[in-house]
């Protein structure tokens, strides 16, 4: 498959995929909208931002078009992620792309998850009060961020799932990290008020780590952290034999380590990080394989990685737009779990899709490391096997590092 294509060529298999699906012209339905905003537990949410409050007004009021969105991520897909295209491309000619029930959920999804990422990032006192809104919701759930074993054990007894619980407690230090942290652009919380927030309950341990001022020579702890959780979701894909895909992990998790990219809060207070373009692409096509072949609830998960917020973003502010999207997402997720609302399975071919965009990312993982960190693609997978031949153990001390 040539990958060496224009821009006008991308955008036209895109457009066939969009006609596949039959979201050609397609509009919001208020009914799903109003929906959807009762399982993000959002019905409720007193929205101060007025620019935000009217469109979210004007969806539940009547019917919007989808095509501002989808041309926005059309052009991001088109412009940065060639992978994605080839991907589309390849589902096309296997038809694996048909209109469903669950297509249209995501996309009403991907509409209010666009509007509140884009907003949360650009406006500080938003992103407080979802914050504030969004523990309020987990503190009803069971889940606290001061007590997360016993509020995980507590919640698995309810809905017999605890995968959802771990990601929404798991990425909510990084948010405690950012909210912190935003306020203080070039500088840092002392060791001593840090130690007294955590004495004082304000904090949890996770979270009192990252924000530790870095020892000199000492990698950042808030780059440990995201490698911590790119290697541990490459474990599990190495695990369950999407080999391919997990290359991509190691290449991402590698690229960090060897060049420990500068992570600061820019003059608008927002998360950078000083990675590549070539980087956040290859971080966003072996997150949708590693999505696509080891979760369900995809019409609620797969959007984070499909909304222009994220696939436009310039490459400095990336990591902090996933990290809003991401939390917002495994928040959506856990409730719905919780609440046993509605449940959404993956497509069952899901695997030979899976394996097929992981054959796709790889090429593109052994571009960057050729590119970023000087190693052939021998090189790489003689590196890969070594790090992923005892994945546990190595996994554990990347922890104990931590």
């Amino acid at each position: 498959m040539n990958v060496d294509k224009t821009e006008n060529e991308r955008s036209q298999i895109i457009e066939r995929a969009l006609e596949s699906l039959g979201m050609e012209g397609a509009k919001t339905d208020p009914l799903i909208i109003k929906d959807v905003l009762m399982e993000m537990q959002l019905h409720d949410f007193q929205i101060e931002f007025q620019p935000l409050r009217d469109f979210i007004n004007k969806a539940l009021t009547e019917p919007q078009p989808f095509a501002p969105l989808i041309e926005d991520i059309k052009q991001a897909l088109v412009k940065k992620h060639p992978a994605v295209v080839e991907f589309v491309e390849l589902a096309l000619e296997t038809k694996w792309l048909q209109p469903s029930v669950h297509i249209r959920r995501a996309a009403h999804v991907a509409y209010i998850l666009e509007a509140l990422t884009a907003t949360a990032c650009d406006n500080h006192k938003f992103f407080l009060a979802l914050e504030k809104h969004m523990r309020v919701k987990q503190l009803e759930r069971g889940l606290s961020k001061q007590r997360i074993v016993s509020s995980l054990i507590r919640i698995t007894r309810i809905s017999h799932k605890i995968f959802c619980a771990c990601k929404a407690a798991g990425v909510d230090p990084l948010i405690a990290y950012f909210r912190l942290s935003r306020g203080l652009p070039g500088a840092s919380i002392s060791k001593k008020k840090l130690s007294g927030l955590y004495a004082n309950h304000k904090i949890n341990y996770l979270e009192y780590r990252l924000l530790l001022p870095t020892p000199k020579k000492h990698m950042l702890h808030f780059l440990e952290y995201i490698n911590i959780n790119i290697y541990e979701a490459g474990i599990t894909e190495y695990e369950q034999g999407f080999k391919d895909n997990a290359v991509c992990a190691y290449e991402l998790s590698r690229n960090i380590e060897e060049k420990q990219p500068r992570t600061y809060f820019d003059g608008s207070c927002f998360l950078n990080m000083n990675v590549t373009q070539e980087w956040c692409s290859l971080y966003v096509i072996w997150n949708m394989a590693f999505v696509l072949s080891e979760l369900e609830e995809l019409d609620l998960i797969f959007p984070k990685l499909l909304i222009p917020s994220l696939l436009n973003v310039k490459p400095e502010r990336f990591i902090g737009t996933r990290l809003i999207s991401l939390w917002l997402a495994m928040n959506f997720d856990f409730f719905r779990e919780v609440d046993g609302r509605i449940h959404v399975t993956s497509p069952e071919n899901r695997k030979k899709m899976a394996e097929a965009w992981g054959k796709i990312n790889k090429k593109y993982a052994f571009a960057l490391a050729k590119r970023e960190v000087h190693e052939s693609s021998r090189e790489v997978l003689e590196h890969y096997k070594r790090e992923f031949s005892h994945p546990f153990i190595n996994f554990i001390k990347r922890l104990v590092n931590f």
